[in-house]
């Protein structure tokens, strides 16, 4: 049987989601992997990477403020949102004008 001895870590860590690290520092803004906003269920970067940005870009145009509480923290909840709006709130809408 194999075993881990002699093997070597490859790649490297990235910060899951927590509320602890600044994202702004007056004109500062810091997104994605480097903010630590991966999501606690799947690690997923890329999404709340985007949707960081995004905030962020709000912020400057001051049409919102760039928080980590308002940034999706699971990747399920966002798609479980996603499902919802795309199935039930199509039917729940239709026959109103």
């Amino acid at each position: 049987a194999e075993t881990a001895d002699g093997l070597k870590e490859a790649g490297h860590p990235y910060y899951l989601y927590t509320h602890d690290g600044a994202v702004r520092d007056g004109g500062a803004y810091v997104i994605g992997d480097s903010a630590g906003l991966a999501t606690v269920d799947l690690g997923e970067g890329l999404g709340p990477a985007i949707e960081s940005g995004i905030l962020a870009a709000h912020d400057i145009l001051g049409t919102a403020t760039y928080d980590k509480a308002a940034l999706t923290k699971y990747s399920f909840g966002g798609l479980a949102q996603w499902i919802m709006r795309r199935t039930v709130g199509r039917y729940h809408t239709r026959g109103r004008a």
